[in-house]
């Protein structure tokens, strides 16, 4: 078994959108944030789930592309 079968892939909606996903993740992280405290404790998973998000297009957006000879 290979170590990258275990790796969590990025949703298709957000693989391969490059700096227009980013954006729009930075955006609704920048909302989230952007409240009173007891705003950011409800809106605690979301942010999460939103910083995650905001990695994995970070990563795929930096990532070289894999390509036909590469991926045998």
């Amino acid at each position: 078994m290979s170590a990258t079968s275990l790796r969590r892939v990025a949703p298709k909606r957000l693989r391969r959108r490059g700096r227009a996903a980013v954006e729009e993740l930075r955006e609704a992280h920048s909302t989230l944030v952007a409240v009173g405290f007891e705003a950011l404790e409800r809106n605690r998973l979301e942010i999460v789930h939103c910083q995650w998000a905001l990695a994995r297009a970070l990563i795929a957006l930096h990532m070289p592309r894999r390509t036909a000879r590469s991926a045998a």
